[in-house]
């Protein structure tokens, strides 16, 4: 019987151990939609790439209501904009600077990485929008 009671216990002990899951302290996976981004703010670079031409620019957005957002650039040009969410991709209009304008599709979205792209198969010209996250 003490041997049964023994081997009782180490059988519980193992099955402790084995029911510890290592990736217990990794980040949840985040949905992209409007309840995560609204009320955000984000900040990073727009590259655009056009033909054999590269133009980089730093860039902070914040997603200020679920339709409206605010840009800023270090040219200290500011304004409003409107989005949609609709799945991976949010559409942007009604900027003063268009190159923040267009489809933009979802390539990465975590707690606070924002990665979108515009012009996805474009081989000529497209644009990429790398931002982490400043405000939650």
């Amino acid at each position: 019987m003490k041997n049964f009671a023994i081997y009782l216990i180490l059988f519980v002990a193992c099955q402790f151990l084995v029911g510890c899951d290592k990736d217990e302290d990794s980040k949840p996976n985040v949905e992209f939609n409007l309840d995560n981004i609204k009320q955000t703010g984000w900040k990073g670079t727009l590259t655009i790439n056009n033909a054999d031409k590269t133009d980089k620019t730093d860039v902070g957005l914040l997603f200020v209501t679920e339709k409206v957002g605010h840009y800023e650039t270090p040219e200290v040009q500011a304004g409003n904009f409107d989005y949609i969410v609709d799945g991976k991709k949010i559409v942007i209009s009604g900027l003063q600077a268009r190159d923040l304008e267009g489809n933009w599709m979802l390539i990465e979205f975590s707690d606070d990485k924002l990665i979108l792209k515009e012009g996805l198969h474009s081989e000529t010209y497209n644009k990429t929008l790398e931002l982490a996250r400043t405000y939650k």
